[in-house]
């Protein structure tokens, strides 16, 4: 005993090296469905998957391993890992997976933690996403919860402790040669696509704020089995078939990875620690691979299956559009414009002013789609214009607009008109902008001449915020100092204001108005002048000068 015990602990110590890896594996979690569970205790002993290879290959501290149940939602498996076969983005919550793994931080037990989890939202959804039973805004209510979910299990296991995060994000069912039996019209399949694809643009946003890699799940299926139509691994043809056969991508079921595609997720995985963390764990060449999974490679060096593509570490970018409206005479357009080398795709989402989902149609070209986020791509170079109304409408609604993408450089406005009796009325334009926690905007205000300031403010964030407005005269000094309860913004929520409601005294006025995000928040803004019924924009300077009060 004391002789293999020797031998684990010199083992772990070539494994884990000490370049800060050893600190950051010293317990790793998880949370998730089937790809995640154990195989060897799931029902689908055919195989291993990519965590069960890694803590018998890499020796990666995913806690004491059990061959007896454990109380739900656990069964038998590593102590460490709360990933259950089945579970959906809201069962991972009513069952306590994300509680269960946040003590374990709390414990200081978990230093590096895995969430992938939604794949059977989708899988219980397919045929009413496919058939179109579920679509329009109850389908945008689907992938918005899924990302809630994802959200609140990403913060709980952060909130309580020193830990790192990785996040697998959704695959795509509709590549399997399985699901393609079962549901056989491309267009429809492509609904359910589009859906797993709007989740995992939120999923992106969400690891992109926080900073966390994503292995790219979505990306993976598709290159096998879509783009490229082929997996070799060490010079073995893996057939994109379903079976016992390690030399089968697929288990028997058609829809869970094998060995040898679980080998090339676990190397992914620790692709996604090294950009993101540093850690050094030596990756499994494919013979490894192969050999672990029951197959004899040929003859010669070792080899690596080149997973870095699937690996998603560089941020989302995010553009802000502060006012939006629709309805009551109002439309409202979308110009995105795509200045850099390659391709841009990501997620256009409307919000109104208490931060609820925003409901439109929105058209582009020849769709038209109803909603509240809609997928939106411009390619290398290119111009999209979207256009937003609430077609029969009698009352306006307003609000504000995100764009989250990756890929590319873009530029975005929203104009927003209003026409009446079939005449156009008013038209103004709003840049697309990035938070501030301090905006100075010049005011010349003229009840006499009917000119007035104004402008729009939105709280992009999940948790409130509190605006303080001071106004300057025309030589600096301070005349308001005032913490209105209209800028009082909760989460997403959204305000458009005159400077004269919230100061009455400056109908007539010429000077500056400076907003400030309390407790150092931030927001985006944009400022407007009405002459005469008309609207422009007008500079907004994200500075204020050192004489204004936080």
């Amino acid at each position: 005993m004391k002789r293999t015990a020797w031998l684990l602990t010199a083992l772990a110590l070539v494994l884990l090296p000490a370049d800060g890896s050893g600190a950051l594996l010293d317990g790793v979690g998880a949370m998730g469905d089937s790809l995640t569970d154990e195989y060897e205790f799931s029902g689908l002993g055919a195989g291993r998957n990519w965590l069960e290879q890694l803590a018998r290959s890499r020796g990666l501290n995913f806690g004491a391993l059990s061959t007896t149940a454990r109380a739900e939602p656990r069964r038998a498996g590593y102590e460490y890992n709360w990933a259950r076969s089945g579970a959906t983005s809201a069962t991972l919550l009513s069952g306590g997976q994300h509680t269960g793994l946040a003590d374990q931080v709390a414990q200081g037990k978990v230093t590096l933690a895995y969430l992938g989890i939604g794949a059977n939202d989708f899988g219980s959804s397919y045929s009413s996403i496919y058939d179109g039973t579920l679509a329009g805004a109850s389908l945008d209510a689907f992938v918005a919860n899924i990302a809630d979910n994802v959200k609140t299990a990403l913060d709980t296991v952060s909130a309580r402790g020193a830990v790192k995060l990785v996040i697998g994000n959704i695959p795509d069912y509709g590549v399997a040669p399985t699901l393609i039996f079962l549901f056989p019209d491309a267009a429809k399949r492509k609904r359910v696509t589009d859906a797993t694809d709007a989740v995992n643009t939120r999923i992106a946003a969400l690891a992109a704020a926080r900073g966390i890699p994503v292995v790219d799940l979505f990306a993976f299926g598709r290159t096998i089995l879509l783009d490229e139509r082929r997996l070799v691994v060490g010079g073995v043809e893996i057939n994109l078939t379903a079976g016992d056969d390690p030399r089968n991508l697929l288990l028997y079921d058609g829809i869970h990875p094998g060995s040898v595609a679980h080998g090339l997720i676990a190397n992914t995985f620790l692709e996604a620690i090294r950009v993101a963390y540093g850690s050094s764990v030596a990756a499994r060449s494919d013979q490894e691979i192969l050999r672990d999974a029951g197959i004899t490679p040929p003859a010669g060096a070792d080899t690596y299956y080149d997973v870095k593509r699937f690996v998603k570490s560089a941020a989302i970018s995010r553009l802000l559009l502060t006012q939006v409206a629709v309805g009551g005479g109002y439309a409202t357009a979308f110009t995105v414009v795509n200045t850099g080398g390659s391709a841009s795709s990501g997620t256009l989402s409307l919000f109104d002013t208490a931060g609820q989902p925003l409901q439109v149609t929105l058209s582009g070209g020849s769709s038209q789609l109803e909603g509240s986020s809609f997928d939106v791509s411009v390619p290398a170079g290119g111009v999209r214009i979207y256009n937003a109304a609430r077609s029969g409408a009698t009352a306006a609604r307003t609000g504000w607009a995100r764009i989250d993408s990756s890929g590319g450089t873009l530029g975005a406005v929203s104009t927003f008109q209003f026409a009446s009796g079939g005449a156009l009325r008013m038209l103004a334009g709003v840049l697309g902008s990035q938070t501030t926690a301090v905006a100075t905007i010049p005011v010349d205000n003229d009840d006499g001449s009917e000119r007035f300031t104004g402008f729009a403010v939105a709280n992009p964030e999940d948790e409130g915020i509190a605006i303080r407005l001071v106004t300057l005269g025309e030589d600096g000094a301070v005349l308001d100092n005032v913490l209105p309860d209209r800028l009082k913004l909760g989460a997403r929520a959204q305000a458009a204001l005159f400077l004269h409601e919230l100061v009455p005294a400056r109908l007539k006025f010429r000077g500056s108005m400076v907003l400030v995000g309390q407790s150092g928040k931030k927001f985006s803004v944009v400022a407007l002048v009405q002459v005469q019924g008309q609207l422009t924009a007008i500079p907004v300077v994200p500075e204020k000068s050192p004489g204004v009060p936080n």
